[in-house]
């Protein structure tokens, strides 16, 4: 386990999921060898109507996944993240043990922490319970780092309510496709504010455009992934947004 998780919500099928990750492993977990992929599935006992633990419930399973890791941490294993959705919560992990030594544990977790607990341990040399169910794509990335600069906004007092011209960048690789792009965000709605050319061949043509929105999640990440599948499209790369922070007079 690294000290770099992240956490992102997702759509997985009807159901809204909520992925909570280590992304700091990423750079070395194709290198581990334990070779088995461990999953564990726990139901909640009485899951709001989103899917979602309560808040008596959240503390349990936090503690169970406290346990859980320590447990895998002493199998030789490593804890690599967890998905909640539909009303239960899967963790997964990657062990060097058989079906036998699994069982034993996952067992001794159960009877600890209450709850019935199942498990299937399947070899998984590539890791991909790792980069197919755990690991965002581009676009759900993004989500992560708009709700960064978000939560940035409340720390200093931000009222999302409030409309405000909000600024992005992008950069392509050619100038006719950066004019594509041009063509196209003006013709949906979006400002231009100004273009940098690079200072050497290997450099991107940069386009900096604005809209006035609220910064509220929804309507963010409405936004960023319409710009960063354009990019992708015209062969660019979207490269994020700020805005100024608004705060709401009080009325005495």
């Amino acid at each position: 386990m690294s000290d770099q998780w992240e956490f992102y919500p997702c759509q997985m099928g009807d159901h809204q999921a909520f992925i909570f990750y280590d992304r700091g492993i990423r750079d070395e977990i194709n290198n581990l060898t334990q070779s088995n992929a461990l999953k564990i599935r726990v139901l909640f006992q009485n899951p709001s109507d989103a899917g979602l633990p309560t808040n008596d419930e959240f503390h349990q399973l936090s503690a169970l996944e406290d346990v859980l890791a320590v447990q895998v941490r002493e199998l030789g294993g490593v804890y690599v993240g967890r998905i909640t959705v539909a009303g239960a919560r899967y963790f997964h992990c990657f062990v060097p043990v058989k079906k036998d030594a699994a069982e034993r544990m996952v067992r001794k977790i159960s009877a600890e922490a209450g709850y019935e607990l199942e498990f299937v341990l399947e070899p998984d040399a590539g890791k991909m319970a790792y980069w197919d169910e755990l690991f965002p794509t581009p676009n759900e990335w993004r989500v992560v780092q708009d709700m960064k600069v978000l939560d940035v906004l409340k720390g200093r007092g931000d009222d999302p309510s409030v409309t405000r011209r909000i600024d992005h960048w992008l950069y392509f690789p050619a100038s006719s496709d950066r004019g594509a792009f041009t063509v196209w965000a003006r013709e949906s709605g979006f400002a231009i504010q100004h273009l940098t050319d690079p200072e050497d061949a290997d450099g991107d043509y940069g386009i900096q455009i604005y809209h006035d929105a609220r910064p509220e999640l929804p309507i963010i990440t409405a936004t960023t992934q319409l710009l960063l599948d354009k990019a992708k499209e015209l062969g660019g790369n979207y490269d994020g947004w700020e805005t100024s922070v608004e705060t709401t007079p009080r009325s005495d």
